[in-house]
């Protein structure tokens, strides 16, 4: 995004002589436009100049196309994905071979689990053989999604080989080496993620996980989730670990409201009801926690050993 502002704002130098151009204060819009397109702005920073930049009904429709695209990606990161895919949208019939709405456009419908609109987006993108970081990172969540864990680390790997500064891939590459048992490198995924970016929850409820698993650290592991649940206290990764850290060491309100949390926006989570139900009991609420055990048990047979495996026992 840089290298455009680069073009629109000092392409006038060769027209009105270098002298002139280098002392002359930016243009109230060059310098909103210069904002907006600045990837180390603050987020609310870059949406006002992006809204001010595209109220400007004389702005070039390159220029437009690359606020458009920018703009529809800090709505998409707020959580408003219909106004981001109207704005990717908009951007794309601008200029149709704009590779940062396609990616835009296909991180919407990954989040949305349109995994068959999302790909051809992707895959045009590394055909054109632009922004291969970005590009990558989403091909990899694409195929985590498909069940394919080879070629997803192969995309994540591509991804950081392109650029090792996006938080992003390192904590998805980590959830994925995590999820095959890989707890060494998922750790080393999740610490490099957050020398990045200290509060990216996935890899903080990623770590929170790691240490339970590994050492142990139950202290350690709660400052994580926490930390993750601070960021959005609606993550279920880092519920889950509080959960079961708090099972452990006996805090049964703690660990019940950990699990309701979850619950709140998965009824049918059988590791939550379990938990649930195993801090139920300790409550004194034996019907409901037979009832939240019996429920667990019909989504997972298997979750009771899982407990166990975690240090918590039946």
């Amino acid at each position: 995004m840089r290298r455009l502002i680069a073009a629109f704002v000092f392409s006038a130098v060769g027209l009105g002589g270098c002298e002139r151009a280098t002392e002359a204060p930016a243009a109230p819009e060059s310098a909103a436009l210069d904002v907006c397109l600045d990837d180390g702005a603050a987020p609310a920073d870059r949406r006002t100049r992006c809204d001010e930049v595209l109220a400007q009904p004389a702005l070039e429709s390159a220029q437009r196309a690359a606020a458009l695209s920018v703009r529809g990606e800090l709505k998409r990161r707020a959580g408003d994905p219909t106004g981001a895919l109207a704005d990717f949208n908009a951007a794309l019939a601008l200029d149709e071979a704009l590779s940062e709405a396609k990616l835009g456009r296909a991180a919407v419908l990954l989040d949305s689990g349109q995994l068959d609109a999302a790909e051809p987006l992707i895959n045009g993108v590394i055909e054109q053989g632009d922004a291969p970081a970005r590009a990558n990172y989403l091909l990899g969540l694409l195929r985590a999604r498909q069940g394919n864990p080879d070629a997803a680390r192969t995309a994540f790997d591509a991804s950081v080989a392109a650029d090792n500064r996006n938080a992003e891939v390192f904590a998805a590459r980590g959830t994925l080496r995590q999820a095959h048992g890989d707890e060494a490198g998922a750790m080393q995924d999740f610490d490099a993620a957050l020398r990045l970016d200290g509060p990216n929850r996935e890899a903080l409820g990623g770590r929170c996980w790691s240490r339970v698993r590994q050492s142990g650290d139950l202290a350690t592991a709660l400052r994580d989730a926490e930390a993750a649940l601070e960021v959005s206290v609606r993550d279920k990764t880092a519920q889950l670990c509080r959960g079961l850290i708090q099972l452990r060491r006996e805090d049964w309100t703690e660990a019940r409201a950990a699990y309701d949390a979850v619950l709140l926006n998965e009824p049918t989570n059988a590791a939550a009801l379990y938990g649930r139900g195993l801090a139920r009991r300790e409550l004194g609420e034996r019907d409901e926690a037979a009832d939240d055990i019996r429920s667990a048990f019909r989504l997972d047979s298997g979750i009771d050993r899982e407990f166990e495996r975690l240090g918590v026992d039946d």
